[in-house]
């Protein structure tokens, strides 16, 4: 190797070994890095252990299916978690904790106002954790299923 060469390497060794030390020193007086705002993932499993217990259903219609379509979650400002579930037939169901994501298209439901036409809600407080259940199904169906929600770390 030439003597540029050799400069050249040994310079782009000390910038890597410098952004590496700088890298470790900004994490360790900083700290981890949290996620803000809304984080949508295909699976359950990629929910952090950070934002809670959750809420699943033991008992679901035969028109929808398992696992949730889409999982939603939220770290900052407010720890919050949504599953979102439908079925064949078009049916929807949202269960979740904490403010909703933009995608529930039924959000108003949570609030003062009525929910739009076709869409029920239900919430309920389980282990000091507020849940809602939010769906197109019959309400006796989203009864049944926020009855037989089940808590679990994930």
């Amino acid at each position: 190797m030439s003597a540029p060469a050799l400069r050249v390497a040994r310079a782009a060794a000390w910038s890597i070994a410098l952004f590496g030390l700088l890298l470790v020193a900004d994490r360790w007086l900083i700290g981890p890095e949290v996620i803000r705002g809304w984080q949508s993932s295909a699976r359950l499993a990629d929910l952090p252990p950070s934002v809670g217990p959750i809420a699943t259903p033991a008992y679901l219609p035969e028109a929808l299916g398992w696992p949730p379509h889409r999982v939603y979650f939220r770290l900052a400002p407010a720890p919050a978690w949504w599953l979102q579930l439908g079925g064949a037939d078009g049916s929807q169901l949202w269960i979740g904790s904490g403010e909703p994501p933009v995608e529930l298209p039924a959000q108003r439901c949570l609030g003062d106002a009525a929910c739009p036409p076709g869409w029920r809600a239900l919430t309920r407080r389980i282990q000091g954790q507020g849940i809602a259940v939010v769906g197109t199904l019959p309400p006796y169906e989203l009864r049944r299923i926020l009855d037989a929600l089940v808590m679990s770390v994930p």
